[in-house]
């Protein structure tokens, strides 16, 4: 039975794919719109009331989707090829006179920059002839300023040279301090670790009341961290 219903469903698709059975269909819907409209928001039971009570009209069910469906196949393409061919002359004639418009104002575009460059020859030339006179001052403080760039590249050179020297004696000090501080950091942390066992034992050892040995670790505390017997403990 699925089978069957798959194939129908097939062969409907295929036919309504059909330019002739689609625009029928369509058609056919047109004139049926509030009918068509009724049944698809009706329930089931009112739609088989709908198809059971269902007639054939001649006019509305065959002549009119027919009339209506030559109309769409046949009349409505001719006028759209028709519109096609108007809006192609018409785009045609609007780009002629868009470049006829375009080349008057380019050529007016044109003379207008020779007439331009014309005027300005005048200036140019009093402006060139001024550059001129001004050239040989320019050329001395030109001569004047690399002597004074070149004096000021050998001091900046020989500056650089002594910061470089500073920063190499400034590196070294900075690594012996990083290995000293290394060192101080690694006696820090066995000291602390030392401290805490003996302060544990410490504890641990008067708990049990066992006095001497308690005291006997505060002497290692004591010579460990170089501790005086005039600092309290």
């Amino acid at each position: 039975m699925k089978e069957i219903l798959n194939s129908v469903k097939e062969n409907t698709t295929s036919r309504l794919n059909n330019h002739i059975i689609g625009a029928y269909i369509f058609s056919w819907v047109l004139c049926h719109l509030k009918v068509f409209l009724i049944f698809i928001m009706s329930s089931s039971q009112e739609q088989l009331e709908l198809i059971s009570n269902a007639t054939f009209e001649p006019y509305r069910d065959a002549i009119y989707p027919l009339i209506i469906m030559t109309l769409y196949l046949f009349v409505l393409p001719f006028f759209n090829v028709q519109y096609e061919r108007f809006f192609y002359f018409y785009q045609k004639r609007r780009n002629k006179v868009k470049n006829t418009y375009m080349v008057d104002f380019y050529s007016e575009v044109t003379e207008s920059n020779r007439a331009k460059v014309k005027s300005d020859e005048v200036y140019l030339k009093n402006v060139i002839d001024k550059q001129l006179d001004e050239w040989v001052s320019q050329k001395k403080n030109i001569i004047e300023l690399k002597l004074d760039y070149s004096r000021r590249v050998m001091n900046w050179q020989e500056q650089i040279k002594k910061e470089q020297d500073t920063i190499k004696k400034l590196s070294k000090s900075i690594d012996g301090l990083d290995t000293l501080y290394k060192r101080i950091k690694e006696k820090t942390e066995l000291d602390k670790v030392f401290l805490e066992e003996k302060l544990n034992d410490i504890d641990r050892l008067l708990y049990q009341g066992d006095i001497e040995e308690a005291l006997a670790l505060l002497v290692q505390i004591r010579f460990r961290f170089e501790i005086g017997e005039d600092i309290p403990f």
